[in-house]
């Protein structure tokens, strides 16, 4: 059966959004948590290769797994999330797809990771973490938010655990953050053997304070940082970039270089 003939049930206030990239689409809910673009930039930020073994750490509902499975041929690509109604859209949206063949979705908890996988077993983690810290800003009434976005059932140490658990030696973690959490970042990779290689500054306007940051670091590698070229996501009048509408094509790659 295509992805055309493809059929899932949607549960009350969910939609299927077209992710513009190799006719892939995602189940999502606006009442929970929907992707932006840090999520599609990450993606395309960790470059996926044909020959790696994936990991998504905090996938949501699924957004980072199912685009790399259109930048990459991986044929072994997991999604962990601890919430039971984002595990649900995000198995469903791999139907949509037809990728069971090479999504696997574990409803998990990181914190657990070592009782639930090998050591070593992946050449390359990926996170969305949540950015706020437990105790600072007002955390969202909604609980499906709440842990999106704060610190609520994982910190950033916790994600840099399991990746350093994970990864085999010399694999790759990307991950996107906050940028005045930078050294915490550092800090914390390198706690778990991972060195920080490439640094990507995201800007929503060219005259605007960066709202995120690319992190790559790599398992056991000699300390040296790159810093690539700044993205900005909005030109003046508030349309995309021409960089950033490249990004979901196949000609958007040599931004992260």
């Amino acid at each position: 059966m295509s992805r055309t003939d493809m059929v899932v049930d949607l549960l009350q206030g969910e939609r299927i959004d077209d992710l513009q990239f190799k006719d892939l689409k995602l189940i999502q809910n606006p009442e929970y948590f929907s992707f932006g673009a840090d999520a599609v930039l990450l993606a395309r930020f960790s470059s996926p290769k044909d020959n790696d073994t994936i990991i998504d750490l905090g996938s949501g509902t699924g957004i980072i797994p199912v685009m790399v499975s259109g930048i990459s041929a991986s044929k072994r690509i997991v999604g962990v999330e601890i919430q039971d109604c984002m595990c649900d859209m995000f198995f469903r949206s791999v139907r949509l797809n037809s990728l069971e063949d090479r999504i696997t979705v574990m409803n998990a908890d990181i914190k657990d990771i070592k009782t639930i996988l090998p050591e070593a077993s992946f050449s390359l983690v990926i996170s969305n973490p949540p950015y706020i810290k437990s105790g600072n800003g007002i955390v969202n009434d909604h609980s499906q938010k709440a842990i999106s976005r704060h610190e609520v059932m994982c910190t950033l140490d916790d994600v840099c655990a399991a990746a350093g658990y994970l990864l085999s030696s010399k694999g790759r973690f990307s991950m996107v953050h906050k940028p005045e959490r930078i050294a915490e970042c550092f800090d914390s990779m390198r706690k778990y053997g991972i060195e920080p290689k490439r640094v990507q500054i995201i800007y929503p306007k060219a005259d605007k304070y960066p709202s995120a940051m690319l992190i790559e670091g790599q398992k056991g590698a000699k300390p040296g940082l790159k810093f690539l070229k700044p993205i900005i996501i909005m030109d003046q009048n508030g349309e995309y970039t021409a960089s950033v509408q490249r990004i979901y094509s196949d000609e958007g790659e040599d931004i992260f270089k």
